[in-house]
């Protein structure tokens, strides 16, 4: 399809044909999106997370209460383990999480997307003992 275009150039009329562009088919297309089951200390959630999405931010459109305060990877609060599914943790050197964590499955959901969908599970960080509280090492004293 073309069509016709007068415009003006130092006070001369010229015309000048352009072409219309049909609107992309990509931009027809819908985004696919993701199902996540999240178990958070014995509650369940499921939710849809979108492609390239943030799996945080899915959360909280949808206000599904997921533990989190920083949003860029630092505080630690949102980290969950991959129990089935592939979850990419975006920008993994910005973030304070360890090469041994991500192998072992761990993510930070403010900085992860989806590759399909997934199932993942809070990881419960360990009590710590009370100050003042000392614990017997198997040490002797002479």
């Amino acid at each position: 399809m073309t069509g016709m275009r007068k415009r003006s150039v130092n006070g001369i009329m010229s015309h000048s044909f352009h072409a219309l562009r049909p609107k992309s088919p990509l931009s027809r297309v819908k985004t696919m999106n993701n199902s996540i089951k999240v178990l958070n200390e014995g509650n369940e959630h499921v939710f849809e997370v979108e492609d390239k999405e943030l799996i945080l931010d899915a959360a909280i459109r949808q206000q599904v209460p997921i533990p989190y305060t920083c949003r860029n990877g630092t505080c630690r609060t949102c980290l969950y383990q991959v129990v089935e599914g592939t979850v990419i943790q975006e920008d993994a050197d910005i973030c304070m999480i360890s090469e041994q964590e991500l192998e072992a499955g761990r993510r930070l959901l403010c900085m992860s997307t989806l590759q399909g969908d997934a199932v993942i599970e809070k990881v419960v960080r360990k009590r710590r003992r009370p100050e003042g509280e000392v614990t017997n090492l198997g040490a002797t004293a002479i």
